[in-house]
């Protein structure tokens, strides 16, 4: 995958698991943007860390994915 490709990806998975967070917590968007904003970091760690990991998954998932289609092909 690109690098383009990849951060597409990520940006997605964050934006999914943004949503995730707001709605579990009860926030509304603006809230949620003041949480950020106010953040040191300007994210918020649970949603970073929650991004990375089912991000590092998914490429793990393609990874394997292509391993097995490359095996298949021989």
């Amino acid at each position: 995958m690109s690098c383009i490709n990849n951060e597409s990806l990520l940006e997605t998975v964050y934006d999914e698991v943004w949503e995730e967070y707001r709605i579990k917590n009860n926030l509304t968007s603006d809230q949620l943007y003041t949480l950020e904003q106010n953040s040191s970091t300007g994210v918020i760690p649970e949603i970073e860390l929650e991004t990375n990991k089912r991000f590092e998954d998914m490429c793990q998932w393609n990874l394997l994915d292509a391993n097995l289609s490359t095996s298949l092909q021989q």
